[in-house]
Formats: structure tokens, sequence, C-alpha cells
């Protein structure tokens, strides 16, 4: 599974460390990842991260679990700044030939905490 996300930031060195996402179950789990890309250009970030997993156990073939999903925490870092401004506007989930965006809702609900 790949997971695309682009965001808004200040900060042209910002990473995504690591995200948290409260599941249907009420269960938080951390999303990781085997690999990352990422570029940053005039407050725009892009990033693909392949190899999703929800703790230790890899999500490829489980996109239907994503939905109804929240955002619980993201943590950006960057060497540059101890609070870059960082906010996703984007979440896209990408399974083989399937796909899941993470409602726009989600992610403004989480910023506005």
């Amino acid at each position: 599974m790949v997971l695309y996300i682009t965001a808004k930031t200040n900060d042209h060195k910002v990473r995504v460390d690591f995200i948290e996402m409260r599941m249907t179950t009420g269960e938080v789990v951390s999303l990781n990842w085997d690999s990352s890309a990422f570029s940053v250009g005039k407050g725009n970030y892009e990033a693909e991260f392949t190899g999703v997993y929800f703790d230790e156990e890899y999500v490829n073939g489980k996109l239907e679990q994503l939905k109804g999903t929240t955002l619980k925490h993201v943590e950006a870092y960057s060497p540059a700044s101890n609070a870059p401004a960082f906010t996703i506007t984007t979440m896209r989930f990408e399974d083989g030939d399937e796909g899941y965006n993470v409602p726009s809702e989600v992610i403004e609900e989480y910023y506005r905490v």
C-alpha cells in the first residue's frame, strides 16, 4: 500500500516523522512505512510513503479498514525549526487498482482540535 500526502508548510526541510490514526474500533495505531520520498517547494509539501503498515501489520489488501478512521496525531519535524508550520491538505491511500481518499472533514477536524 502507498500513502500520498500533500500539505502546506513554511519550512522546506520539514519531514513527517509519524502519524497515528484511530480505527473505527477505537484502537489507536501508528502508521509506519518502509520508505518515503518527498518534495517541498513554495510552501507545498508532497510525499509518497510506500510499504504502509499499522503498528507491525502491513495493510495491503485492507483498504476497507481505513474507511471511517480519524487522525489522532501527526508529528512533523525539521532540523531548521523547533515548530514548523505543517498542515495536511490531502491524504490518499492506494492499494493496487483501488484507492481511498481520507475525507477532508477528517483532516480539517484534526487541525481544529
